[in-house]
């Protein structure tokens, strides 16, 4: 899932132009809704489906999300793989290859713990065309054994890729502990058993009880109208029938207490890793932690920058990362070093996040953390992709609020207080898993 107003960053790659960010925040200050284009509006058929459009004029394109709410919950029966395998077949959209020749238009898929997604992006003028494919995509795709044997071997491709790098292996470690059941899930790609033995009549029934219209969310961004825009997907889904929600099973709840990992790794290379359980979008919690992980490590201001590369030179890559979620919450810090320098850096990383955990931040450092996000915020809403995206996201995983949370956030994150932040940090990280890959073991 991407972290909606969240802090991910590798800070060999932030070199944001710092006149473009002050013009974003302050157009978002001084005219929020013009910062974040028009209006978004929103549709809800009888059916249940729910659309949500905001314009964008500017563009000559269309861009349309499916959201659908099965969850990685919802493959723990049959095995954590058969989400990202449907989606996968889904995404082949087999027997309207023409049709999106035709339409100019382009498909792509993907699987977060909370939800799936389909995107479909053309020309505006193919705004027809792409509903009816959407539709048919979503609920009445073509699925067939040589289309699942041929998606089965490029998951299994990624599962092993995915092993090959020690800064996943060391995400999958801390996730494992977190969420326990669910690493598989937050890879986007599954277990390996569990994808083996999947059958074409396992993915079928998946489809047939998950992909339910009362159940999707379609996000639209691009140059039309919200009446067209209405009446487009109304003509293609509409009269689609809904069906009974699947039950949940429930979460596992993470171990007690801290947790110390230290993982075998060949070379010189090491990974430091430490994350906790997070927040859903909804908790009013969510924009302190989102301050707190910002302020520990994104941008070349952030504390562990200075700490880990200003001051000591330590790291390469320092990568902070908060997913708000319902199903798999988490928060993580990413450090890559030299193996002879991973306890150095853990003392490090480990201080900072003590320190933040006990102390208040100051203002000037609050005000900091706080502008990088309020401009990565706005930064996010100037593609059609982007807009689509985030409208669905919080219409989905919103709550009451639901697409309204998105314009929200903004005035939630500028509100953070200090002593918010601190708090937020120890929450998060007041179990905190710890992972050590490469270097000598923990106490040498």
């Amino acid at each position: 899932m991407r972290g909606f107003a969240g802090s991910r960053a590798r800070v060999s790659r932030h070199r944001w132009d710092a006149a473009a960010v002050a013009a974003c925040l302050l157009a978002l200050a001084l005219h929020p809704a013009a910062a974040q284009g028009p209006a978004p509006r929103k549709f809800q058929f009888d059916n249940g489906l729910r659309v949500v459009f905001q314009s964008n004029e500017t563009t000559q394109t269309i861009v349309l999300c499916a959201f659908v709410r099965v969850t990685a919950l919802h493959e723990v029966r049959q095995g954590i793989g058969i989400r990202p395998l449907t989606q996968r077949m889904l995404g082949r959209a087999n027997g309207l290859e023409a049709d999106l020749q035709r339409a100019a238009a382009r498909i792509d898929v993907a699987t977060a713990p909370d939800y799936v997604e389909v995107v479909i992006a053309a020309p505006v003028e193919a705004f027809s065309d792409c509903a009816r494919i959407l539709g048919q995509v979503l609920y009445a795709p073509q699925l067939d054994a040589v289309a699942l044997e041929t998606e089965r071997a490029r998951v299994l491709r990624g599962i092993a890729a995915r092993g090959e790098l020690p800064t996943t292996v060391a995400l999958d470690a801390i996730y494992e502990r977190l969420c326990p059941g669910l690493a598989a899930a937050q890879s986007g790609l599954g277990d390996v058993r569990a994808v083996v033995g999947l059958t074409l009549e396992q993915i079928e029934g998946f489809h047939a009880t998950h992909y339910l219209p009362n159940c999707t969310v379609i996000s639209v961004s691009g140059g039309t109208t919200a009446e067209e825009c209405r009446q487009v997907l109304a003509g293609a889904m509409a009269d689609l029938l809904p069906g009974g929600r699947p039950r949940e099973p429930a979460p596992a709840l993470p171990a007690e207490g801290p947790a110390q990992v230290q993982l075998d790794w060949p070379g010189a290379s090491g990974v430091y890793a430490a994350g906790g359980r997070a927040v859903s979008l909804t908790s009013p919690a969510y924009p302190a932690a989102a301050v707190a992980m910002a302020l520990l490590g994104s941008g070349m201001d952030a504390r562990l920058y200075k700490a880990l590369r200003r001051d000591q030179a330590l790291a390469y890559t320092i990568v902070t990362d908060i997913t708000p979620s319902v199903i798999a919450p988490s928060a993580t810090v990413l450090v890559t070093c030299d193996g002879d320098k991973l306890a150095q850096v853990a003392r490090v990383v480990e201080r900072e996040i003590e320190r933040l955990m006990t102390r208040p931040p100051a203002d000037q450092e609050l005000r900091r953390a706080k502008r990088y996000l309020l401009g990565s915020h706005a930064l996010r809403h100037q593609r059609n992709r982007d807009i689509a995206h985030y409208l669905g996201v919080f219409e989905l995983l919103g709550g009451a609020p639901g697409y309204r949370l998105d314009t929200l956030l903004s005035g939630k994150i500028a509100a953070v207080s200090a002593e918010a932040v601190r708090d937020a940090t120890a929450m998060i990280f007041e179990q905190m898993v710890a992972v050590r890959l490469g270097g000598p073991p923990v106490g040498q």
